[in-house]
């Protein structure tokens, strides 16, 4: 027989998907969290913390351009891990110019924060 096919979601609206999610405890299904304009890291945490208690494996989106600071990364990636987040989805983010120091992912990667 085969293995189960593994699969992941994303959240487009994470306060009113939310529920829909909580049926995707039982098959142990990634639910991927974008780092969408309205949103802070804060609500991404927090969503993540939900998703967690519901048993699901969050991976949040790490948009580094909408970053603005090397500690405002520290300090996100802080979080997500004391939360149990061992997963990232690292982009560049939805915006052309860079809020703070951080213009694309490979500064992330060689920095050697993650």
């Amino acid at each position: 027989s085969s293995s189960p096919l593994r699969f992941s979601v994303e959240l487009t609206d994470m306060k009113e998907d939310l529920g829909d999610v909580q049926s995707l405890r039982r098959y142990g299904g990634r639910v991927f969290l974008p780092f969408v304009r309205d949103d802070s890291g804060d609500a991404i945490t927090e969503v993540a913390r939900k998703l967690i208690d519901e048993g699901c494996k969050p991976v949040p989106h790490l948009a580094v351009r909408r970053l603005d600071s090397w500690s405002a990364l520290e300090g996100l990636l802080s979080s997500w891990e004391a939360i149990g987040i061992h997963e990232t989805f690292l982009v560049g983010g939805d915006v052309t110019e860079a809020r703070g120091p951080i213009d694309n992912c490979m500064q992330v990667l060689e920095s050697g924060i993650m």
